[in-house]
């Protein structure tokens, strides 16, 4: 369940195209470490407590393969949902527009869901320090046909050398079958709809105090927008996150 983020970062939830390795090859490696108050996904919260989530990528060219994990570290009122994700993906830059796909496995420890996997497809137009973007994803396993998507812009600005800052401001969108099947145990009624789930916004700051190393610090907070939705999850959810990236 990681995209977000987005990626995380992609946050959410995953391909990590900033892995660079030394200038001229075209294997590119990274390793990230992100500490979190909380494990959030999609205005869900599953882990309430202190987590962690270990990523690794490998890419080459326009090719990707990266394994996510999430890591409870102290449990609060919430079942461990621990999990580890396996995604490969594609992602191309064209003239004015960047295209991404990617397939991601999702294998969770400790808890009633069976394991599942999503096709994701999502476009990019940069403008200037901002960039637009439209993703979706959909489910091809467990949950089959299950649909979640995101529309929203991404901010980027150089400071220094040293410093930049980035903030993402998005919108998402469930179907019914993608409700039903991830929020029922909060309440969500049985019979859903598709809907018009949350507006999310995150603010944070990239510091790189050598080359190829970078802690970025970021705050998240989403509004759940459907009645059904907030009776089920509350109004707002935030995330505050420190991640530590090392490049090769």
């Amino acid at each position: 369940m990681s995209l977000i983020m987005p990626t995380i970062q992609v946050i959410g939830a995953v391909t990590n195209q900033d892995s660079i390795s030394d200038e001229g090859s075209d294997l590119q490696v990274g390793l990230n470490a992100g500490f979190c108050d909380k494990y959030l996904w999609r205005g869900v919260t599953w882990n309430k407590g202190l987590v962690i989530q270990p990523e690794v990528v490998l890419t080459y060219k326009d090719f990707s393969l990266s394994s996510w994990g999430n890591i409870g570290l102290n449990k609060v009122d919430v079942v461990d949902y621990n999990e580890i994700d396996f995604t490969l993906g594609y992602y191309h830059s064209f003239n004015s527009f960047d295209i991404e796909s990617y397939l991601s496995y999702f294998y969770y420890l400790n808890q009633d869901f069976d394991a599942t996997a999503e096709f994701n497809l999502g476009i990019y137009y940069p403008l200037g320090d901002f960039t637009l973007f439209a993703r979706s994803s959909i489910d091809v396993l467990a949950n089959l046909g299950g649909m979640y998507g995101e529309i929203g812009v991404d901010y980027e600005k150089e400071l220094s050398d040293k410093f930049s800052l980035f903030g993402t401001v998005l919108t998402g969108l469930a179907s019914k079958t993608f409700n039903e099947y991830y929020l029922a145990e909060f309440g969500y009624p049985e019979e859903g709809k598709h809907s018009f789930n949350l507006v999310s916004g995150n603010i944070g700051l990239s510091y790189s105090p050598f080359e190829s190393f970078y802690i970025d610090a970021d705050f998240l907070i989403n509004f759940n927008v459907d009645n059904e939705v907030r009776s089920a999850l509350g109004s707002s959810t935030n995330l505050i996150e420190l991640v530590l990236r090392k490049e090769f």
